[in-house]
Parts: C-alpha cells; sequence; structure tokens
C-alpha cells in the first residue's frame, strides 16, 4: 500500500502533465504550475513542482527551461501529449485515472 506522500507526488505529476498539456505546447510559467496543485487542493511549493517537473522530464513527458531570472519553465513533448490523451502506456509513478470512456 502507497503512503500519503507518494499518493500526493504521483497525483501531483498528473496535474501538473494536466496543465502542460493545456498549456498547448507553448512554455507554462512555474507560478502558473504551482497555483494549479494548490487548486486541487494539494498543499506544494516551487520546490516540489521542480522536484515533479524534473520527474516528468526523465520520462521524456516534458521539457523544462531556466530562465536568466531563475525561473522555470515547461512545456509538455509529443510523448507527454499521448500520456495525457490515453494513446501511451502512462509510466509508473504518475496517478492517472483510469480511462472510463
Amino acid at each position: 500500500m502507497k503512503d500519503a506522500e507518494q499518493i500526493l507526488k504521483e497525483t501531483s505529476r498528473w496535474y501538473l502533465l494536466v496543465a502542460l498539456y493545456h498549456g498547448g505546447g507553448f512554455p507554462v510559467a512555474e507560478a502558473l504550475l504551482l497555483s494549479t496543485l494548490q487548486a486541487v487542493p494539494i498543499q506544494t511549493d516551487a520546490q516540489v513542482v521542480r522536484a515533479q517537473l524534473k520527474y516528468l522530464e526523465d520520462k521524456k513527458l516534458a521539457t523544462t527551461r531556466r530562465l536568466p531570472d531563475g525561473r522555470i519553465t515547461a512545456a509538455i513533448t509529443a510523448e507527454g501529449c499521448d500520456v495525457y490523451e490515453y494513446t501511451a502506456e502512462c509510466p509508473t509513478g504518475i496517478a492517472r485515472p483510469e480511462k472510463y470512456f
């Protein structure tokens, strides 16, 4: 059985992927991603968002970019779109809901 911390990480990853998908392939600001998770509501901070974006980047589902002022932006990749659209297997560690349609 998964502990609460692991469930929050996996859920955060899914909602970050959802937010990036709705960004339409354009870079999405870290602040917007943070506010998205807080609206779910998941109590988190920028450090956690960056760690989960790194996880998505390692899985080739997103790309991140550090701006000169230190802020982070992220964009979804084609593989990330496929996972979001249920046309590809979801890697373990992401709490994608079961397909109901």
